[in-house]
Parts: structure tokens; sequence; C-alpha cells
């Protein structure tokens, strides 16, 4: 069976996380929940050795969560807004896959992404996890936004397309092996 991971971006497990499971409840596939703020995830520090010689010098957990990424089938991915982006401890794992912008190793697979806020900026922020999925080599299959005053609830309609998504990603990286 495929396996997805809903990765939680938020510092708690509130609202984000409720869809988030929301959404994982209606997919038929097994699933495991990262919680981003679980992790020891240290600050990038812009050295560039994951770029020029393909590891980081830093020892925390990132590396672990960056493999869980590339074993997985596919991701959906959450973060409540925060200033107009995605929270600090999802940025700061972003900042971590700088070489992925480089190197993508994730081509070909779905990803679904997810953001909740109590203001605005719910497109800017979809749009930004669009790019960083896009340059991992990922395929959007989907976004969803919502406002903490909505009902955290998702249509299966609403993730109908990381579905078929998902099929032709196995297909691919099995031609690409």
């Amino acid at each position: 069976m495929k396996k997805v991971l809903v990765i939680n971006g938020s510092a708690r497990k509130g609202r984000t996380f409720e869809l988030l499971k929301n959404i994982a409840e209606k997919l038929p596939y097994d699933v495991e929940y990262i919680h981003l703020k679980e992790y020891d995830i240290k600050d990038c520090l812009g050295c560039e050795v994951c770029i020029k010689k393909d590891f980081c010098v830093i020892k925390d957990q990132a590396e672990e969560l960056m493999e869980k990424l590339k074993s997985a089938d596919g991701i959906v991915l959450g973060t409540p807004v925060y200033i107009e982006n995605v929270s600090g401890v999802l940025k700061k794992f972003l900042d971590r896959t700088c070489r992925w912008y480089h190197r993508p190793p994730l081509l070909g697979k779905p990803a679904l992404l997810v953001a909740t806020t109590a203001g605005s900026s719910l497109k800017k922020v979809l749009q930004y996890l669009e790019d960083v999925v896009t340059t991992w080599g990922m395929i959007p299959t989907g976004k969803i936004g919502k406002r903490v005053s909505e009902k955290r609830v998702v249509s299966k309609k609403q993730i109908k397309k990381i579905y078929k998504c998902y099929g032709k990603a196995t297909k691919k990286i099995y031609k690409i092996n």
C-alpha cells in the first residue's frame, strides 16, 4: 500500500492539525503524521556545503525527515499562516532542504498543500508551498486553505486529484528506476 506523510508545520496540534487529520482520514493510503515541532531541526547556516558536497554539517533530525520524505509515495503539507508566510518551524525545515533546489529527489511524487489562517494570506502561502514542492520535483495535486472560523472539513472531491496523481507518480518513479 502507498505511504503518505502528513506534515504538520504548526507548533501545536490545533486547527491546522485538525484539518490535516480530516484530509488523512479520507485517503485510502497508509498515513504517517510528522509533527515538525517534535523534531530537533536547527537553523540553516547558509554555508552551502549541502549544495557543494551533498551533505549537511549540522547534526540534528533534518536529514532523518528528508529521508522520510524521499521514501514516502507522497505528502500532505500543512501550515498555519504566520505574518503572511509559513510557520517558523516549517520554514526552518524548508531552509534545510536547500540542496533539493539543485538536485530534486522527489520527482513525480504528489503533494497536497494545506494552510489555515485567522486573517489573510492563504493564497500567498499556498502559492509559496506550491513553489517549494515544485522545486523539489513534486506534482502539486491541490491546495486547501481554511480560515479558522470555518469548519476544518474537506470533501473527497477536494482531494480527488491526489488519487489520480498517485497512480501516475508511481509509474513515473518505476520508469526512472
